[in-house]
């Protein structure tokens, strides 16, 4: 249940009535529940729950997204540099591109201030086809 959960708290969020004795119930779990597991699931739900809120989720949750937030871990993401090295980002399902670009930026140890100068693009194959398309 509490993986099922997990998933469900990532994408919607809960009605202003469910919310509150939702949240109630998680803390509960987390100050009161002595099984470890069950308290790092109430925790990870409880921060999913804060960002899903500030976040409205456009797309369902990919097969992969789902297998890591069961495992309550993070999604490592591979951004590749035109030098041709390769990040490993871990980002989250609310994570959006221009936080990726901030992550990329700090891993390098680049100026923030100078973020705008710097971008993200994708390249893809559809349809045999190699698809380039600049994101932030």
């Amino acid at each position: 249940a509490w993986k099922a959960f997990a998933i469900v708290s990532s994408c919607i969020f809960p009605s202003s009535k469910l919310l509150f004795p939702l949240l109630n119930q998680l803390l509960f779990e987390i100050k009161s529940n002595e099984d470890v597991n069950t308290m790092r699931h109430a925790n990870y739900i409880f921060a999913r729950l804060q960002k899903t809120h500030e976040k409205v989720r456009k797309q369902i949750p990919t097969d992969r997204e789902i297998s890591y937030i069961e495992k309550l871990s993070s999604i490592p993401i591979n951004v590749y540099l035109f030098s041709g090295e390769e990040l490993i980002i871990p980002v989250e399902s609310y994570t959006t591109i221009k936080e990726l670009k901030n992550a990329c930026l700090r891993k390098m140890s680049f100026n923030m201030h100078k973020s705008i100068h710097y971008g993200i693009s994708e390249i893809s194959i559809k349809n045999n086809k190699l698809i380039e398309s600049f994101i932030e």
